[in-house]
């Protein structure tokens, strides 16, 4: 019994030390900033997703985590990452795919946070700053061959 609590204790502690809480500043997918940011970088937001999922599937052999989407799209930018997920309806989960457009790395992050929309037309987009806590962060290379559309 000690040893289960003891293995039990050290989980939860290993997994709270990996816990990192950063403030995010972003720019929503129909603000005039992320337009003008999408036009700079060949992100086609109509067939990137498809491609993130499959690079995902073809460097790790297992499906997405995150859900079998066939939306997915840019939903936020900051700094050089775009934030891919599909179009919000209530929430947006802030765990999933993180692609890094100077890199060219895309990144699955495990996050238990969410940003809720409130009613009315421009209210979640008036939502730019906030903080999420982050997981443990999986980085994958994208190779050459599927880097056209996705990397600067």
């Amino acid at each position: 019994m000690r040893l289960f609590m003891f293995i039990v204790l050290f989980l939860y502690v290993s997994e709270v030390h990996c816990m990192k809480e950063i403030e995010l500043d972003v720019r929503w997918f129909n603000s005039g900033k992320f337009q003008k940011f999408i036009k700079s970088v060949p992100v086609e937001r109509k067939t990137s997703g498809k491609k993130i999922l499959d690079i995902f599937y073809k460097s790790t052999g297992h499906q997405s985590p995150v859900l079998e989407v066939s939306g997915m799209s840019p939903i936020f930018f900051y700094g050089n990452y775009v934030y891919f997920h599909v179009i919000p309806k209530g929430a947006v989960s802030l765990q999933g795919f993180y692609l890094n457009v100077d890199a060219c790395q895309l990144e699955y992050r495990e996050s238990p946070d969410e940003i809720y929309m409130k009613k009315g037309f421009l209210s979640l987009f008036n939502n730019n700053r906030f903080k999420v806590t982050y997981g443990r962060i999986f980085t994958i290379d994208i190779p050459e061959g599927d880097r056209v559309g996705l990397c600067r």
